[in-house]
């Protein structure tokens, strides 16, 4: 019942000066500024930290006022949510950005077990996994900050591009992992041959061969230092050059096939990747569109009005025409793939539709954006359905002059699906 209940939720009427004010972009930018305000102040407080472990008498005289500070934030915060909670109700759990929503109060509820944590129990508690728990509350408050990521979309689709990157970069660590495991076997393999035969060696530089090729793990580290720019690979193949050539050869081999080849891959994949996640999603398409329109509808309108000579608001036969050989609007019209062939033929089109001896200019101007790009399939049902209407009412009126002339009625043909 629970569950029905919260599914039935429906999207109440937001009306009224408080609606509007927290719908609005620049109570957008505003929280965006506080959050931003925030983001400094927790950096200080981390500064100060550090600063009063120095300074036992600082931390005495600032903590009062990072406190106070701090709270303040706190309650803006939460005057904030709780207006939102106030226009949008329930719905304000379920809404389209529910997932801002509930991430907002998440942050709002760690921020206040923080602050009261901070105020009464951490300075009294001993205990370290108390405080590790509290460092990791504070780690997450500072997350507020991505909030803002979703008023910018540029930056929003970097942040999408370098999650949707985090499975492919698992799977590249273990490939990584692989390459050098192989090579390192080889080489390890290799240097315990060497160390067997071999007698006479500097100890300097044998302590140097068995700190860098030593065991698999730190062969590992070594070719993971030479190929993703620890230190040079040249500095490595000095020292494992003189164990022989077939070791110095897996070396360069290793080397050469991960930067190359490997990481080359690597570095594809991680576009392609990040090329699909930064592809926009269906509300900022649906935006970008909506703004195309308006700004056609708008230079549409321009144009319009200045051949609408007489002021009425409709455009006359003879204003129609000589606005098909406007430059501006043939710019505007050639822009959206359109082309007026026939000005008579179409101003009578659209004035048969409107219903009236002039076109009005509204009804003018959607009728010009409707008709820009292909036939889409809706138009074409459309179309159809249109079409056996008319075919219905031909075969009924068939059927009524046939009863009228004392006639059989032929019989109806079937109407095409």
């Amino acid at each position: 019942h629970a569950l029905m209940w919260w599914l039935r939720v429906e999207e109440p009427q937001r009306t009224g000066r408080l609606a509007r004010m927290t719908m609005s972009l620049m109570w957008e930018l505003l929280v965006s500024l506080l959050i931003l305000c925030n983001s400094l102040f927790m950096a200080a407080m981390v500064e100060h930290s550090i600063v009063a472990q120095t300074s036992p008498d600082t931390e005495a005289n600032d903590a009062d006022m990072m406190f106070a500070v701090e709270a303040g934030f706190l309650a803006m915060f939460a005057f904030e949510l709780a207006l939102r909670l106030f226009v949008h109700r329930l719905y304000f759990f379920v809404a389209e950005g529910a997932g801002w929503n509930n991430f907002d109060l998440l942050i709002l509820l760690l921020s206040i077990s923080d602050l009261v944590s901070q105020r009464y129990s951490l300075p009294q508690s001993g205990n370290a996994t108390f405080v590790r728990c509290v460092r990791v509350v504070r780690l997450v408050r500072s997350l507020r900050v991505v909030r803002i990521v979703k008023h910018a979309n540029a930056l929003r689709r970097m942040l999408l591009s370098l999650m949707g990157s985090l499975i492919p970069l698992l799977w590249c660590l273990i490939l990584l992992w692989s390459v050098f495991y192989l090579f390192s076997l080889a080489t390890v393999q290799g240097v315990a041959n060497y160390l067997m035969t071999s007698t006479g060696d500097d100890p300097v530089w044998r302590a140097d061969l068995l700190d860098r090729f030593g065991t698999v793990s730190q062969t590992m580290l070594t070719y993971y230092k030479a190929t993703c720019g620890g230190t040079g690979w040249g500095v490595h193949f000095e020292v494992v050059r003189r164990t022989g050539l077939m070791n110095a050869t897996v070396y360069l081999g290793a080397v050469a096939f991960t930067q190359i080849a490997v990481l080359n891959i690597m570095t594809g994949v991680f576009v392609e990747n990040a090329f699909k996640n930064a592809q926009p999603d269906r509300h900022t398409m649906a935006l970008a569109q909506r703004r195309a329109f308006i700004k056609e509808a708008n230079e549409l309108h321009q144009i319009l009005k200045s051949v609408d000579t007489d002021g009425t608001g409709n455009i006359s036969e003879a204003e129609f025409i000589r606005l098909s050989m406007d430059p501006r609007l043939n710019g505007i019209l050639e822009v959206m793939g359109l082309d007026i062939k026939d000005a008579h033929l179409l101003h009578s089109m659209l004035r048969k539709a409107d219903g009236s001896e002039e076109v009005n200019m509204d009804f003018l101007v959607h009728s010009l954006i409707k008709m820009k790009g292909p036939a889409m399939s809706v138009d074409l049902q459309a179309l159809a359905y249109k079409t056996d209407l008319l075919h219905e009412r031909i075969e009924a009126m068939t059927v009524s002059r046939q009863k009228r002339r004392g006639g059989q009625a032929p019989k109806p043909a079937r109407s095409r699906e």
